[in-house]
């Protein structure tokens, strides 16, 4: 796969999440009165598999898992810019400490706390996202198998 390649696939991977999210939230929302992970979960997984089975013949070209490494790598580094960009508001981090009230703590105390608990929520999302991202890639290499000849 040429970097090229990796750079559509992940925008592909991108734009797809994005459409499929707001529907499927309208979807889930609805039915289940407050399902804002499944959409998310849904988006991703089922945009990861469009683009497994479009870029099937570019994957299946160099070792198959190395190829959607070489994709992952470029989405994880592409939504950590995001979701940081996301707890850095300081809407977000009012939001935090509103949840968690220490009277007791030090300007120097809640730095640690924002940042202890940003860095908290960058990661748990970046490895949810590589791992549905991962599961859809390879299931939708999968069912597009090269032809052989």
């Amino acid at each position: 796969m040429k970097f090229g390649d990796i750079i559509i696939a992940v925008a592909s991977i991108v734009v797809l999440i994005f459409l499929f999210e707001y529907p499927l939230g309208f979807v889930f929302n609805l039915q289940t009165n407050g399902g804002q992970w499944a959409d998310v979960g849904v988006s991703i997984l089922l945009s990861a598999l469009i683009v497994g089975i479009v870029f099937a013949g570019k994957i299946w070209e160099e070792t198959r898992i190395k190829a959607i490494l070489r994709i992952l790598v470029l989405v994880a580094v592409l939504f950590i810019f995001g979701l940081w960009i996301s707890v850095s508001s300081s809407d977000w981090i009012s939001a935090i400490r509103e949840a968690n009230p220490h009277p007791t703590y030090t300007a120097s105390n809640w730095y640690y706390f924002d940042s202890s608990v940003a860095v908290g929520t960058v990661f748990l999302n970046v490895v949810f996202v590589l791992v549905l991202s991962f599961i859809g890639l390879y299931i939708g290499s999968m069912l597009r198998k090269p032809k052989k000849g």
